[in-house]
């Protein structure tokens, strides 16, 4: 789901006339043993770091947002967010587009390529990308742990050998939501709600821009 900047915050996340939603491809899924509609197979759950299909998540990731002059208006005006594996997608975006977007909200995801991520980022710095992370502590599914895991990896700035493996991301929300599973809910939407405002707050247009100019 893609989030543009309105002038009129109010409605927040109720308002869908800025939102432009991004379907996967079809495609069989181990673990369930089905085609169905997925951005990359999984063998099985509890999904753990690496069990992603690295191919498939460099095939629909990869690319660019518009034209040059249409991707330099979005960097500060389109936030990416996604659910589940449309979480680790928009995620994995933000981070490796060339230009950098206004932000990403994550919701029950996972950090993927792990090991591969820092060193994927296009400017080899994300960060002041603001980042939005809700997940449910009771997760069967992609595990609570697993979250507090890929956030902090995220906010590392540590090396190993000479490699970067944190990528330093300084402007992070998290939210851990007790006795809630793999699903999202109406306070959640109220957090993003809150994290949207913040992060556009200044492209709004202020009442003086806004009010009509007397005739003369």
């Amino acid at each position: 789901m893609v989030e543009e900047a309105s002038a009129d915050l109010g409605h927040r996340c109720r308002d869908s006339r800025n939102r432009a939603g991004i379907n996967p491809p079809a495609r069989t899924v181990s673990v369930h043993n089905a085609s169905e509609l997925a951005w990359f197979d999984l063998k099985a759950f509890p999904v753990t770091a690496g069990d992603e299909n690295t191919a498939q998540i460099f095939e629909v990731g990869d690319g660019h947002i518009g034209t040059k002059a249409e991707r330099e208006w979005a960097s500060s005006r389109i936030v990416l967010a996604g659910f589940s594996q449309g979480a680790v997608m928009a995620l994995y975006t933000a981070l490796t587009l060339e230009d950098r977007l206004a932000g990403v909200v994550v919701l029950s995801g996972f950090l993927p390529l792990r090991s591969q991520i820092a060193s994927l980022v296009a400017d080899a710095d994300r960060s002041n990308l603001p980042l939005f992370w809700g997940h449910g502590i009771e997760d069967p599914f992609l595990l609570f742990a697993d979250a507090v895991s890929s956030v902090a990896q995220l906010q590392a700035t540590t090396t190993s050998a000479g490699k970067r493996i944190g990528l330093g991301l300084t402007d992070v929300e998290f939210h851990s939501y007790p006795n809630v599973e793999h699903t999202w809910f109406p306070l959640e939407y109220i957090h993003v709600g809150d994290f949207l405002e913040r992060i556009f707050q200044s492209h709004r247009p202020s009442k003086k821009a806004q009010s009509p100019q007397p005739q003369q």
